[in-house]
């Protein structure tokens, strides 16, 4: 199905899904007392009970019925309209992949699907509700993996991972409990997770900025090309978790150049002529 406007696969077996929405489970352990990494029982490590604890807490938080639309969207940038009466849906365990040009505006799409940007023309609603109304309790309860990978050099790979942990379980009122070391897991850079970040590849980078949305689960993710610079097994990795991040009911707009294999996804077309109605 294609919209278009105007304008230029494993965790562990106890471990939870990347914004894994399909149920609540309780977790009331005294954690503090037990050594970080170290076994509890029945295979777990304390990081897979604060994993779990950290995703009933956000579970509860969540509503039901998830949804991101927008409706007769135009996006200008001085006098210049970038793309105009542009509409999409995502519903619950929905994709919407943006395509187009470089400056076709497939990142101000996702800058306006975040709040970052108010659109000229038309409206965002998030489950229901106007974005503009509350956007700072919209965008606690998102990712947004833009170009920059937003990765200190001076901080190890697991600092850097946890320093965003806790800011973004901060801002969504959560206890800053981050899952670090199954997400460096499966990221493949669990052996890496002491290495100062100014050593890693550029691909090495974009692992790490995508690991954010394992080690700190929110409903809606948010990707600029979230593939670029990585290898085969890495552009894997991101489908893997795109697809585990859906079948617990999150939601994911992205935008691309290249391949990404999702085959139910909706795309957006911008940059061409417009064309009315979807196929």
């Amino acid at each position: 199905m294609i919209y278009s406007g105007t304008g230029t696969h494993g965790l562990p077996r106890d471990g939870p899904r990347p914004g894994d929405l399909s149920g609540i489970v309780e977790a009331r352990l005294d954690i503090e007392a037990i050594e970080p990494g170290g076994p509890v029982g029945d295979g777990e490590t304390i990081d897979d009970i604060r994993a779990r604890e950290q995703r009933s807490i956000h579970l509860k938080r969540t509503p039901r019925a998830l949804s991101l639309t927008g409706r007769n969207l135009t996006c200008a940038r001085g006098d210049a309209v970038v793309f105009a009466g542009l509409d999409f849906d995502i519903a619950r365990g929905g994709i919407v992949v943006a395509r187009g040009a470089n400056g076709s505006g497939k990142t101000s799409l996702l800058r306006l699907a975040a709040g970052y940007l108010a659109p000229s023309v038309g409206e965002i609603r998030r489950d229901g509700t106007p974005v503009a109304d509350d956007p700072q309790r919209h965008r606690a309860s998102l990712h947004y993996i833009g170009h920059l990978d937003a990765v200190k050099p001076a901080l190890s790979v697991a600092e850097n991972l946890t320093f965003w942990g806790h800011a973004l379980t901060a801002k969504a009122g959560m206890r800053p409990r981050p899952s670090v070391g199954q997400a460096l897991d499966r990221m493949g850079l669990a052996g890496l997770a002491d290495m100062p970040a100014r050593y890693l590849s550029a691909g090495q980078r974009r692992r790490l900025a995508l690991a954010r949305l394992v080690a700190s689960p929110r409903p809606l993710w948010l990707l600029d090309e979230p593939t670029a610079s990585l290898d085969a097994a890495g552009m894997e990795t991101v489908l893997d978790l795109v697809s585990d991040h859906r079948s617990g009911g999150g939601m994911v707009l992205a935008a691309v150049h290249g391949p990404f294999a999702v085959d139910d996804a909706v795309t957006i077309r911008l940059g061409g002529a417009r064309a009315g109605g979807a196929s």
